[in-house]
């Protein structure tokens, strides 16, 4: 009796489990479908500089696959001269060292630059860092079939951003670089 018992409670809690991970399963799916619209209908498409990458996009790939890259991106439109904005802050965040502690995203920005942990949002630079731009930096999932001859090749990426004001509304996604226009030579 007390193995069947048992077998009942064991089968159940199997049971019970598999459909805890399921929900959440489809919470996340949910989640990622709902901030992927977003981007779609709200975000917008800029140019973010490459801070570190993993070697592996550096190489040409046969196979498809993501690789998370650390990048900055500024959401100000009409900056002059975006690429050395850009390349100046990629080298600060490099070096960046926190000044204020109380405040929490410097925290984790330092942290970030200096353990090169993922995260799961864009983090505020700092205005001593940025100037006058709203910049970030963030982790981005880089796909190797978006990119020219399947690797890195550029300092830089495109990515689709969202912005809000709190950190959970901060989400980008990597896209593939623009196609240039061809100039009519007639």
């Amino acid at each position: 009796m007390w193995i069947e018992v048992c077998g009942s409670a064991c089968g159940f809690s199997i049971l019970l489990f598999l459909c805890i991970l399921l929900y959440f399963g489809i919470r996340v799916d949910s989640e990622k479908e709902l901030k992927n619209k977003k981007l779609d209908e709200e975000g917008l498409v800029v140019k973010a500089r490459i801070v570190i990458a993993r070697p592996e996009l550096y190489r040409r790939q046969a196979r498809d696959f993501e690789e998370r890259a650390y990048i900055v991106l500024i959401m100000d439109r009409h900056v002059p001269d975006l690429d050395k904005v850009l390349e100046s802050l990629a080298e600060k965040v490099q070096v960046f060292e926190d000044a204020n502690d109380q405040d929490e995203e410097e925290k984790e920005l330092k942290l970030a630059a200096k353990h090169l942990w993922p995260f799961e949002y864009p983090i505020k630079l700092p205005e001593r860092l940025a100037g006058p731009w709203k910049a970030y930096l963030a982790t981005v999932d880089i796909r190797v079939k978006f990119l020219p001859h399947r690797r890195l090749t550029l300092p830089y990426v495109y990515v689709v951003a969202h912005i809000g004001e709190d950190r959970e509304d901060r989400f980008l996604r990597h896209i593939p670089y623009p196609k240039r226009k061809k100039r009519d030579v007639s």
